[in-house]
């Protein structure tokens, strides 16, 4: 078996395994954090960018610099512990992308109908269109999966899949 056909079935097998839930505290957090510069990922809590009085987001990771930045203020909560998952989830798809030959590009894991159901298997409808709503259309899977994903897996799981898909060995 081909290894991301391996890597395909590990992602399929997490998604059957896993119970969807919502924003929480999640005490593999830090753990998953830690474990991103391995990838070459630069993590960055409460950057700079963070400071923008108009800032309308609560993360980002920009595959060009590898930045992984979470913005937060006072303790850590359920909302900063999803967006751990939600850019986590981002890198194993900027992953995806460079094992494909797109060194600064993003691409979802899931593909097709197993996309479709997962993420209409985690998320409400509301969700989606919102989702939708907030997003240019050429990103709506990449965001929906990641959305779905940080809703869905554990932090330990997400560390996982970045494992599976940023690992080189």
């Amino acid at each position: 078996m081909r290894l991301i056909s391996k890597l395909s079935a590990l992602v399929a097998g997490l998604t059957l395994a896993a119970a969807p839930a919502f924003a929480r505290v999640d005490a593999g957090t830090p753990s998953l954090i830690a474990s991103l510069p391995r990838y070459g990922v630069n993590v960055a809590l409460n950057h700079s960018d963070c400071n923008d009085g108009d800032r309308n987001f609560h993360g980002y990771y920009n595959t060009g610099t590898r930045a992984f930045v979470v913005c937060y203020s006072g303790t850590p909560g359920a909302n900063d512990h999803d967006t751990v998952r939600h850019e986590a989830m981002h890198v194993a798809q900027h992953c995806v992308a460079q094992r494909s030959g797109h060194p600064y590009g993003i691409r979802t894991i899931l593909t097709g109908e197993d996309l479709d159901q997962f993420v209409s298997s985690v998320l409400t409808p509301t969700q989606i269109e919102g989702i939708k709503g907030a997003y240019p259309s050429e990103v709506h899977d990449i965001e929906l999966e990641a959305f779905a994903g940080a809703a869905h897996y554990s932090s330990a799981q997400v560390q996982s899949i970045v494992e599976a898909w940023c690992n080189y060995d």
